[in-house]
């Protein structure tokens, strides 16, 4: 029989073929969220507390062996100050969308 490591690399073979695939070749969105944390000086250690998960768990979002919940996206994507799509590479742009006003809301509400 073949040993777990060799389940391992084939695992990791294929799902970097669909991912690539699926995202058309351009970044990865778990580079994405490494690139992002260490751009933030913060350890996995540190973020996963920040975000109320197990340091291993948000590894496995980070190496891109588990596919990242949207509402832990949305998280990341407030904390960091990004668009979710940004994460995802879906576009090049860092910055966050800006927040649409309701269109009864006037700058006399703000104040």
């Amino acid at each position: 029989m073949y040993s777990n490591t060799y389940h391992l690399k084939v695992f990791d073979w294929i799902h970097d073929k669909i991912i690539k695939k699926v995202n058309g070749g351009g970044i990865l969105y778990f580079k994405r969220l490494k690139d992002l944390r260490e751009d933030h000086d913060l350890t996995q250690k540190k973020l996963s507390e920040i975000i109320k998960i197990s340091r291993p768990q948000y590894s496995l979002y980070e190496t891109g062996k588990r596919d990242i919940p949207v509402e832990l996206l949305r998280t990341l994507a407030k904390l960091y100050n990004t668009s979710m799509d940004y994460i995802v590479g879906d576009t090049n742009n860092p910055d966050r969308y800006p927040i649409a006003r309701k269109k009864n809301e006037s700058k006399e509400d703000k104040k």
